[in-house]
């Protein structure tokens, strides 16, 4: 793998369930970026591991194939960045990620309740006493 990362392929290893609700919708807005799915067998190919650069630890591996998605991420070399649905990365898991130099990421806030912006205005603009 080369230092600029501009010049190196993205592949994301995502979980099969995931590549086939949103791998149209991920094409449209980052085309060019290869999937390597995680499919019912839980076995991925040493080849394409070593090609993973971005992994997202979706929701519908959680708990069943949790094991299995963090053994391949794991063993992915070129592993960069790692997302994770959850807002909880305090597991030994991912400071294992993190001791190796991958980028994690959560989805704090993902399931808040949404503030409707009305009320972020009038708080900005309600007089302080």
């Amino acid at each position: 793998m080369t230092d600029d990362p501009s010049s190196t392929p993205h592949v994301l290893f995502c979980t099969d369930t995931f590549a086939g609700a949103h791998g149209d919708r991920l094409a449209a807005v980052a085309p060019g970026v290869e999937l390597v799915q995680l499919t019912a067998g839980g076995v991925v190919d040493d080849v394409d591991v070593e090609r993973i650069t971005l992994a997202f630890f979706s929701s519908d591996a959680w708990p069943e194939r949790a094991a299995s998605f963090m053994k391949v991420a794991l063993g992915a070399p070129n592993l960069r960045w790692l997302h994770s649905m959850s807002a909880g990365v305090d597991s030994p898991v991912f400071a294992m990620f993190t001791d190796r130099g991958v980028r994690l990421t959560t989805s704090s806030g993902a399931s808040a309740p949404v503030m409707p912006s009305r009320w972020v205005r009038r708080a900005a603009t309600r007089p302080s006493r």
